[in-house]
């Protein structure tokens, strides 16, 4: 009905089929995954319209902050390979998401879409760490261990002076190094110099203390070790948090 002004019209219409979102996952669940810097998810399939039938894809997002609203889901990273095909409503599904940095808390969500291009509403948003490599049992260990694992630049120094010859050192705040250590207590062994900075040591995904690893004058292989932990595996991250430079040159696990 036209009921004021000079002109209405009419372009087209469209009849949506299916006006029924999938229901949204209620039961993702996040574990650290099957390799290094990966995270296995799970979940229960929702289905096309609600829970019933079966889903066309799934839209999957990681953040290191919880993913609760529909802002955080768009500021979250797409996952864009190794998403599984839906199964039908009531079904197991899983998958997992790798090139992940080693040691780092992720949080995940899941969306269901059908045929229509309906999206369901958020799921839950469990977190994860991503997998590191086997922990590091007793004993002591280089700066170029498979198992200690960089994120960001951390330049190759060799030359007389650090244990075995070599170590790392970054130049770049907020680089970090991440380990694994099977034992109650660890040490770093660093080096004292004038261009040194801090270094935040976290154990578990908490602040455990800071390394002032400054120096008035070259000093190789300090030390610094840490309290009793208590027996089991921990998980150790390193920060660059201020200076010109900080170094890693070798870890101690202790039993």
């Amino acid at each position: 009905l036209h009921k004021s002004g000079a002109v209405v019209d009419l372009d087209a219409v469209t009849v949506i089929a299916d006006p029924v979102a999938p229901a949204a996952i209620t039961n993702l669940a996040a574990t650290s995954g099957p390799s290094t810097g990966s995270v296995l998810l799970s979940w229960t399939a929702p289905g096309d319209d609600g829970a019933t039938g079966t889903a066309t894809s799934y839209l999957v997002r990681y953040s290191t902050a919880a993913i609760s609203s529909d802002s955080a889901w768009n500021a979250a990273t797409p996952v864009t390979t190794g998403i599984p095909a839906p199964l039908i409503a009531g079904s197991a599904q899983s998958m997992t998401v790798s090139g992940l940095t080693p040691g780092t808390a992720y949080f995940f969500a899941v969306r269901a879409v059908d045929d229509e291009g309906n999206s369901a509403s958020l799921s839950n948003s469990p977190s994860a760490i991503a997998a590191l490599p086997s922990a590091l049992n007793p004993g002591i260990y280089n700066d170029n261990n498979a198992a200690i694992i960089y994120t960001g630049t951390w330049n190759n120094y060799s030359a007389t002076g650090p244990y075995a010859g070599t170590l790392r050192y970054s130049q770049t705040l907020g680089n970090t190094v991440t380990f694994a250590v099977n034992g109650a207590m660890f040490r770093l062994t660093y080096t004292n110099n004038p261009d040194r900075g801090t270094a935040e040591i976290y154990v578990d995904g908490v602040l455990y203390a800071t390394l002032d690893q400054y120096g008035s004058v070259l000093t190789w292989q300090r030390v610094w070790t840490s309290g009793n932990l208590g027996a089991g595996t921990h998980i150790v991250r390193i920060l660059h948090k201020s200076g010109a430079v900080v170094d890693l040159d070798a870890v101690t696990v202790i039993a």
